[in-house]
């Protein structure tokens, strides 16, 4: 559940976002609470929430029924089926307030002491594409700019968030020290014209690349090491 000064200040960027034309609203990784994973207080857990059913994500529900965009709502998952389960979950909530679906974040950072494990399991859900009424969306991995707690100098946490085209091209990042809310055309046809350029549904070797990655999970897997006979 969010509190309620953060549900405000979020409610203010979806707001200016619905204003401003926005079609697709994406949301910094579990927006609603202070981003604690840099800790190991599992108290933080209480944060957590359901993906069909929770404040945060009825929150997002509304949003997306007031302005008729689609909305990804990270939150942190708490999953009543599978034992309470907790996981880091992103929502993506239609256009008309409906929820298409939800992908749990498979990479869990161990990182020293910082340790996202100590909060959540490895995602479940495989690598979803989700098709919306503005374009398919894919979540595997958003690089963002994230809230340290105030008390803890953690310094900065990777990087600040921007928009990245197929072709390699970035827009400006969004500062560091405070929030914001950033908006970006896209051309959905870009993606088509980069890989007719590089040509890699013609190069690709998914056949081969599947042989490996079967041999690799295997116990006995051996990699392909020549070694000099003069050694």
């Amino acid at each position: 559940m969010a509190g309620p000064a953060i549900r405000e200040r979020v409610g203010q960027m979806l707001d200016t976002a619905g204003r401003a034309g926005v079609k697709i609203a994406c949301l910094q990784e579990a927006w609603h609470m202070p981003f604690a994973f840099c800790t190991r207080e599992k108290q933080w857990c209480e944060f957590a929430e359901s993906a069909e059913t929770g404040e945060s994500v009825a929150f997002c529900q509304a949003a997306a029924r007031r302005w008729g965009m689609v909305i990804v709502c990270p939150i942190l998952e708490r999953d009543s089926a599978h034992i309470d389960t907790i996981w880091n979950t992103a929502v993506v909530v239609g256009h008309n307030g409906n929820i298409i679906g939800k992908h749990r974040k498979n990479h869990i950072p161990r990182v020293g002491d910082f340790n996202e494990s100590t909060y959540y399991m490895e995602g479940n859900t495989g690598h979803p594409v989700f098709e919306t009424a503005f374009g398919r969306i894919a979540v595997n991995i958003c690089y963002g700019r994230h809230h340290p707690m105030n008390w803890q100098d953690f310094g900065h946490f990777y990087g600040s968030s921007y928009v990245a085209a197929p072709d390699g091209s970035r827009g400006p990042s969004l500062a560091r020290h405070r929030d914001g809310l950033m908006i970006a055309d896209m051309d959905l046809n870009l993606c088509r014209q980069t890989k007719d350029r590089w040509g890699f549904q013609m190069t690709a070797r998914y056949d081969m690349y599947a042989e490996l990655l079967g041999r690799f999970v295997s116990p006995d897997f051996k990699p392909q090491i020549i070694r000099d006979p003069a050694l």
